[in-house]
């Protein structure tokens, strides 16, 4: 096979920015799921670990691919094309080697190992762990975006055939789809159980403000 001078330089290039933009994401949205623990703990927030925990393999196996995978091979074959090309019309010359960039590791999430429901502050409300919510929701979002466009560049490579291009192809366009997915189950129950988590307080505190004759409850522990 023959390629242009200029090889799949550009093309390359967005695939790594892409790749590092979700890499970036990623990684923010389990930082901020970690640091979340200390102001919410107990039931809600022990599932919600378990959930993004479930697709910690997946995420981390689609990073390997977009970060490592996918640009070395790409930029391995450009780099044989444009010595190719220079060859054709000058000394002869080696490909360069190819940059092989590793992905930067999500923090493991560990559950908080506390019953019940519990957030810091005297009285159950959302404020608490909505920038959080914040955090992984916009995170998670753009890593989403950044997922699928990469997807679409890489399954438009038409000229970029062979055993290794077929592979990576249908691995991604795999995990892009499976993805898609899990994002949106991971953002939505990120908040869901925060949500639930607030209004378990809530009634606890109103139930016992009640018992106390109108006199705070001091418990945040359901």
């Amino acid at each position: 096979m023959e390629f242009p001078k200029g090889g799949f330089v550009t093309e390359v290039s967005q695939i790594r920015t892409l790749a590092r933009q979700i890499n970036k994401d990623v990684c923010t949205a389990y930082k901020q799921a970690n640091l979340a623990k200390a102001d919410w703990q107990g039931d809600q927030y022990d599932e919600m670990v378990k959930i993004f925990q479930t697709y910690k393999s997946k995420i981390d196996s689609m990073l390997e691919l977009v970060v490592t995978n996918i640009p070395t091979s790409l930029e391995t074959i450009s780099n044989i094309g444009i010595a190719t090309y220079q060859s054709k019309y000058g000394s002869q010359v080696s490909p360069d080697t190819a940059a092989v960039e590793t992905p930067t590791a999500l923090e493991t999430l560990t559950e908080s190992g506390r019953g019940g429901s519990w957030l810091s502050g005297d009285y159950a409300d959302l404020s608490i762990v909505r920038p959080y919510i914040t955090e992984v929701n916009t995170s998670i979002e753009s890593a989403k975006k950044a997922l699928k466009d990469i997807n679409g560049k890489v399954q438009g490579l038409t000229s970029w055939t062979g055993p290794d291009a077929t592979k990576y192809k249908e691995q991604l366009s795999t995990l892009a789809g499976d993805l898609d997915k899990n994002f949106t189950t991971m953002n939505e129950n990120f908040e869901t159980l925060a949500t639930e988590a607030v209004n378990k307080l809530k009634a606890q505190q109103d139930a016992g403000s009640k018992i106390a004759g109108g006199g705070s409850a001091g418990a945040s522990n359901i």
